[in-house]
């Protein structure tokens, strides 16, 4: 197979790769694309000691420039609760979270923006206070084990966000109120970042 590079119109692009044995073309997903390319990212929050009346929560905000953010989420909790994302959100306080890119050896980080100070890329926060939910996008409830929202059980197209631009975004879990303390949650939110080629 050849190595060469070729170039059309400023874009390079490689030979297409086929399979030694098969000789089909091995093709990969765009998804999985971007975490080659360095531009894929997660973000995760687990609550041990979650009481049924708790809540947890990630927090960001969008870029403001061409860069599309193409997230699916997953949640898991052994409590009964209410999954929600909002849209448009007012948040002040948690703790800062530097996303961590899902290929390890690049040096690219994040543009996601700090949720409280607008201004920060690079970073979300965890259990923010949420001053104004905004719009629900989302809302579920799970528990007992189940697990919702994200790639479970969906293609990526099933259940992929593209969320829009220079906005707060929460994903929250929220305890009923009802049954045992001292359970688990948790929130895994996966993403990779993309300009339009139009």
């Amino acid at each position: 197979m050849s190595g060469a590079i070729n170039d059309i119109g400023g874009e390079r692009y490689r030979p297409a790769q086929g399979d030694f044995a098969t000789y089909a073309q091995i093709i990969i997903a765009e998804d999985h694309a971007h975490i080659h390319d360095g531009d894929a990212y997660a973000a995760t929050l687990i609550e041990m000691d979650f009481d049924n009346a708790q809540t947890i929560n990630i927090a960001f905000r969008t870029p403001a420039s061409d860069e599309r953010i193409h997230l699916i989420f997953e949640v898991a909790a052994t409590a009964f609760a209410r999954v929600e994302i909002l849209e448009g959100s007012t948040v002040n306080g948690g703790t800062i979270y530097n996303p961590r890119n899902r290929r390890r050896d690049s040096a690219n980080s994040s543009a996601m923006v700090d949720p409280t100070d607008g201004v920060t890329p690079g970073r979300v926060r965890t259990d923010v206070n949420v001053a104004v939910d905004g719009l629900v996008v989302h809302d579920e409830a799970v528990g007992a084990g189940k697990t919702q929202g994200g790639s479970v059980g969906k293609t990526r197209g099933e259940s992929d966000w593209i969320l829009a631009p220079n906005t707060v975004y929460v994903f929250r879990i929220t305890g009923n109120g009802v049954g045992a303390n001292n359970q688990i949650a948790s929130i895994e939110l996966n993403w990779y970042e993309h300009a339009d080629r139009n």
